[in-house]
């Protein structure tokens, strides 16, 4: 069975306030509530991050989910009613999917106007850290033999054995 986290980067930009101008900003340097926790590193850092303004790319990737969650919806609530103008939501979610999707690799990107390898490295560090959780998770409340993880999935053997309500249960 395979567990994926549905937007993790997307996610993880948004809820962390993750973007080219909001890594290490010299507003929040003194705060300590704007530190990025250590674990995430996996050793002591004095990254931080801007609790003073919500970053351009969070705010706008965090508009493009929103966007692209309304198109899918449209686009399954209309096939009887109007199938072209479902299809058109569904183009216009997936375009959105792509939209969210690349924010990550233009902050990666050597000849991105808007890289930053911080911000890149705290999304990558960010979502290593919530797959570890998963994998920890799976492994010690539910007793799942995972056997392996990536960037934003968890494989898990022995599916045909696992309870639905421990599959719901751990999705949620």
């Amino acid at each position: 069975t395979v567990f994926d986290i549905t937007s993790l980067y997307p996610t993880l930009i948004v809820n962390n306030n993750i973007s080219f101008e909001t890594v290490d900003c010299s507003c929040c340097v003194n705060n300590l509530g704007a530190r990025v926790p250590d674990y995430i590193f996996d050793t002591k850092t004095d990254r931080h991050m801007c609790k003073k303004y919500i970053g351009i790319l969070s705010r706008l990737v965090s508009e493009y989910m929103k966007k692209r969650i309304e198109y899918k919806q449209k686009a399954k609530d209309m096939p009887s009613i109007d199938k072209e103008q479902a299809r058109q939501c569904d183009v216009l979610s997936k375009a959105y999917k792509i939209l969210i999707n690349s924010a990550y690799g233009q902050l990666g990107h050597k000849f991105s106007k808007y890289e930053n390898i911080k911000a890149a490295e705290l999304v990558t560090r960010y979502g290593r850290h919530t797959i570890k959780q998963c994998i920890k998770l799976a492994r010690e409340v539910f007793k799942w033999d995972v056997i392996y993880g990536d960037t934003d999935s968890i494989f898990v053997n022995n599916s045909s054995s696992i309870n639905q309500d421990d599959i719901k249960a751990f999705k949620d």
